[in-house]
């Protein structure tokens, strides 16, 4: 979402504001993605996903 610091530190959305995508923001779960993770990470990612539902 916009409020992500990747985009804020590079100054984009700056004084911009989207109500909806920054509830979803307050209220979602960011899991790590992408073509580059590895398979040890992935397996951290579940781990630690399992940990929380428990």
């Amino acid at each position: 979402m916009h409020e992500q610091p990747v985009f804020r530190d590079r100054g984009l959305f700056e004084g911009e504001s989207y109500p909806v995508a920054e509830r979803l923001a307050r209220q979602g779960l960011y899991l790590p993605s992408g073509l580059a993770l590895e398979v040890g990470q992935i397996d951290r990612v579940c781990t630690a996903v399992r940990e929380a539902l428990a």
